[in-house]
């Protein structure tokens, strides 16, 4: 028992550092971390220590600042241009994953993407992950690769410069390779399993693309009019998937652009829960998931006002 806590411990305290790798080497043989970094780089002890010590050298995977630590030979040892930042904590925003060129991170309803609004761009998900980084390195920067409304909640993917943004930008259609969305619709669904298909007017397309999605029915109200759905699509973002239900007569709870009958208390009945993305230089895509958010059930129960079709899946 005691040597579990102990491991846990132990593997708590390691963090990997993100920052751009300004050096690296690989060890020939076993040394102390020291004697190695002096050796490969031409760094005197001090100047060495030093480096050690400010936390912007990792051996393998993990960030140290102890210069005794041993390294195994063929280990690969990185020096960083900044220091791993502290854990980031955000009640409506966490980091999913972060590499050298990419960051993931979930937000929850409540919090917007970035400052379309013009209105407190200090409570935007790109602004607080931005500031966070800049903690490690000086003048680190983010880019946006795709956005959620302010009361959408799922994944937003942010690079970490300009040419890793119209990489995966460019390319987001064929690496987003699968994502899942919950949401509570509005109007008549013929099948409890069915094919949607309209046609996406994407800014950075040169022509039309059609998109399809399959939506599965998980409840639908005695009346038959409203429904919670599970949406399975490849590529398509946000505003397409508003066109998709659109384009076949049916529109999101409480999205007045999707000419939504019932307004809900500044909420969107629409929310991520899986996406499969193929990150650029990788050769198997990643999987992120959050739970199904079950609170959506009780909105059925605004379909009151109308007659009853006996239809409930």
């Amino acid at each position: 028992m005691d040597n579990n806590n102990n491991t846990k411990r132990q593997t708590a305290s390691r963090v990997e550092n993100p920052t751009p790798v300004q050096e690296t080497y690989r060890a020939g043989s076993e040394a102390p971390l020291l004697e190695l970094l002096m050796e490969k780089s031409s760094r005197n002890r001090t100047a060495a220590k030093q480096l050690i010590a400010s936390g912007r050298v990792s051996v393998g995977k993990w960030s140290t600042t102890r210069a005794t630590e041993t390294v195994g030979a063929g280990v690969v040892v990185r020096v960083h241009r900044g220091v791993p930042p502290m854990p980031f904590r955000h009640p409506k925003l966490e980091i999913a994953w972060e590499s050298e060129e990419y960051v993931v991170a979930y937000k929850k309803r409540g919090l917007p993407t970035v400052n379309t609004a013009h209105k407190n761009r200090q409570q935007t998900a790109l602004f607080l992950l931005s500031q966070h980084y800049k903690k490690g390195e000086e003048g680190a920067k983010l880019f946006m690769v795709n956005r959620l409304d302010r009361n959408t909640a799922g994944f937003v993917v942010f690079a970490r410069s300009v040419e890793a943004k119209e990489l995966l930008v460019k390319e987001w259609s064929r690496r987003a390779k699968h994502q899942r969305f919950i949401a509570c619709i509005e109007g008549e669904l013929k099948e409890k399993v069915q094919l949607l298909s309209a046609t996406s007017e994407e800014r950075s397309l040169s022509k039309p693309k059609l998109i399809t999605a399959e939506v599965r029915v998980d409840k639908s109200s005695r009346n038959g009019q409203m429904h919670i759905v599970q949406i399975d699509v490849v590529g398509a973002r946000i505003f397409s998937l508003r066109k998709l239900f659109g384009d076949n007569g049916l529109s999101i709870l409480g999205d007045v652009r999707s000419r939504s009958q019932i307004r809900t208390d500044r909420e969107i009945a629409l929310e991520q829960i899986g996406l499969e993305l193929l990150i650029p230089g990788e050769q198997q895509p990643r999987r992120f998931e959050r739970p199904y958010p079950t609170h959506y059930f009780s909105w059925l129960r605004l379909d009151k006002e109308k007659q009853p079709t006996g239809r409930d899946y």
